[in-house]
């Protein structure tokens, strides 16, 4: 089943958006918004776009649209000014803040990757933004019924943000990181220009305490094999859990069990929003009924010695989400 992703494009028409010299937001969000729908659509992603070519469409109309679309992700490209250096993305403030942040999260390792910087924090409260302007997008950002990123690339003002991505061909660059990260949000194995589907094979989600070498050696492959699928990961000795990579071989089954691939941020964040929110009809109960049983949860889960672990990261996300 294909995924939904919304795109809001910054500013346009008569809304130049921040300038710099010959420089505009609006041109900038453009190209990368126009490149990220291509790489999202050659992945068999349903995108809706707020425009496609330099015309007014006010952000209120295009978030209407995109809450009757209903997408899985939403995306809105930005770019900063008023004296800053790097990339952040702000988060919901609703029931999807956990989902929001992992997604802006898993975006911005992403833009790191392909080489720029963040700023600290890298990933904000929405209600950060001071201005009217900016009180309106936490409004809409919160009317779209899936997780959503409000993503600035750097500022127009900062001589070595622009010197990272004035050129459009950078500004693409890091419109593929921001596909990169959406998708591995969604769980979507990321395939390189030219490089077609895989008819054989099956996907797995790294969990905690992985390796390649382990992962190759309980699918009954190479390591070798293993890497070479998977030009993505470029370190294999540093691979993410929750990240989803490809298992070649046609029926390629396990030389052991493997417990079914489970997301860690995805579990830890329902898990945490479900202990926040009342619901669960088995209950996590209170300390330290709670954290017993997620301990429990997390060696089911993710494997023994992981439960206690999963039981700290849970806590601290509810910590933040009940401030």
């Amino acid at each position: 089943m294909s995924k939904r992703i919304s795109i809001e494009v910054g500013h346009g028409g008569s809304d130049h958006g921040a300038t710099f010299g010959d420089l505009r937001e609006k041109d900038i969000t453009l190209t990368m918004s126009l490149e990220l729908m291509r790489q999202l659509r050659r992945h068999d992603c349903e995108v809706l776009i707020s425009r496609t070519t330099d015309v007014n469409d006010p952000a209120a109309a295009f978030f209407a649209r995109a809450t009757a679309f209903n997408p899985d992700v939403g995306i809105s490209v930005h770019v900063n000014a008023g004296g800053g250096n790097g990339f952040e993305a702000f988060h919901q403030t609703n029931e999807l803040q956990a989902r929001s942040i992992a997604l802006c999260r898993a975006i911005a390792d992403r833009v790191r990757a392909a080489g720029q910087v963040l700023r600290n924090p890298a990933v904000r409260n929405v209600n950060a933004f001071p201005t009217p302007t900016g009180q309106n997008f936490v409004r809409l950002m919160n009317t779209v019924p899936g997780p959503y990123a409000y993503c600035e690339l750097g500022f127009i003002d900062s001589p070595s943000d622009r010197a990272r991505w004035d050129a459009t061909a950078n500004q693409r660059r890091f419109a593929t990181a921001y596909a990169r990260g959406i998708l591995e949000f969604l769980g979507v194995v990321w395939i390189d220009e030219g490089q077609s589907q895989p008819s054989t094979g099956i996907t797995y989600t790294i969990r905690q305490g992985d390796t390649m070498t382990s992962i190759a050696r309980n699918h009954g492959i190479t390591l070798e094999a293993l890497v070479a699928a998977n030009p993505q990961i470029s370190n294999p000795d540093l691979i993410i859990p929750g990240h989803v990579i490809r298992i070649p071989g046609a029926g390629t089954a396990p030389t052991r069990p493997v417990a079914p691939a489970v997301n860690w941020e995805t579990e830890v964040n329902h898990v945490a929003n479900e202990i926040v929110n009342g619901r669960n009809a088995g209950g996590w109960g209170n300390n330290p009924q709670r954290r017993q049983r997620l301990i429990e949860h997390g060696n089911r889960t993710f494997g023994s010695g992981q439960g206690t672990r999963f039981a700290d990261v849970v806590q601290a996300r509810v910590n933040v989400l009940v401030r």
